[in-house]
């Protein structure tokens, strides 16, 4: 599941080329997939009840990835641990682990 749309992620990220759609495509679906191990929804949500935060952390995600393709970045965070930007809109809505 997309939680956002190619249009919203090129929006973002200030492209206007076509030439871009299957990366943009595959950015937004590891970042969606991420998003939502995170909030332990594997459902996903309804297209018309994404929750503003959701598209935005994704879109954050998104830019992160566009931004270090090789994950440069990415090695300062810790292992299995999405951004502290990323978490910020997520922390919210998750739904606890109960032991």
């Amino acid at each position: 599941m997309m939680l956002v749309t190619v249009a919203q992620a090129k929006a973002r990220l200030k492209l206007d080329v076509a030439d871009n759609d299957p990366n943009v495509t595959l950015m937004i679906e590891g970042a969606s997939a991420a998003v939502l191990n995170y909030l332990k929804k594997p459902e996903g949500y309804a297209l018309n009840a994404i929750p503003p935060e959701v598209k935005n952390a994704t879109l954050v995600l998104v830019g992160m990835m566009a931004r270090d393709p090789d994950g440069t970045e990415s090695k300062d965070w810790p292992q299995g641990y999405l951004p502290w930007a990323v978490t910020a809109f997520l922390y919210p809505l998750r739904k606890p682990t109960v032991a």
